[in-house]
């Protein structure tokens, strides 16, 4: 259908994470999932503000030292510039490579069009992303009775 080629012109996809992160001592813990949902909330957010409408429910893979996040929204330029702007207010934005749909593949668009982006959407990194995830819920809910406040 012509709707979901549409759509697909209007997706955003930002990837955190860099060798040069470890470099300049920006050293997150392994498991950051809260800091990946709280930097994909504040981009959600960002957009919101700027009046950018998310035409689909935002994507999340990944932790914050390592985590694709994905946008589809109705204004893709204005997106890029809130985007950019935010990830540089939370200095960021250096160790972040930011890639829109290129037909069948992604065209990074900063840092430079020379970045090879089509790793960072495959599908086996994908399904790593989410065992991962399932990994560290499950990790979270098998803390032993106590920790977690129960007044048993």
């Amino acid at each position: 259908p012509a709707m979901s080629t549409d759509i697909a012109k209007q997706a955003i996809a930002v990837h955190v994470g860099n060798p040069a992160m470890v470099a300049a001592g920006m050293v997150f813990p392994a498991d950051n999932w809260i800091g990946a949902g709280l930097l994909s909330k504040l981009l959600q957010l960002a957009l919101h503000r700027d009046g950018i409408e998310n035409l689909l429910p935002p994507g999340l893979r990944g932790t914050l030292n390592d985590c694709v996040l994905t946008f589809v929204v109705n204004d893709c330029e204005a997106a890029i510039k809130t985007i950019k702007a935010e990830l540089e207010g939370v200095r960021l934005l250096s160790f972040c490579q930011i890639a829109v749909p290129d037909g069948a593949s992604w065209k990074c668009i900063h840092p430079s069009p020379d970045t090879k982006i089509e790793w960072l959407l495959h599908p086996e990194r994908q399904e790593l992303f989410s065992s991962q995830l399932d990994q560290a819920i499950e990790n979270h809910l098998r803390k032993p009775e106590g920790e977690a406040g129960d007044k048993k």
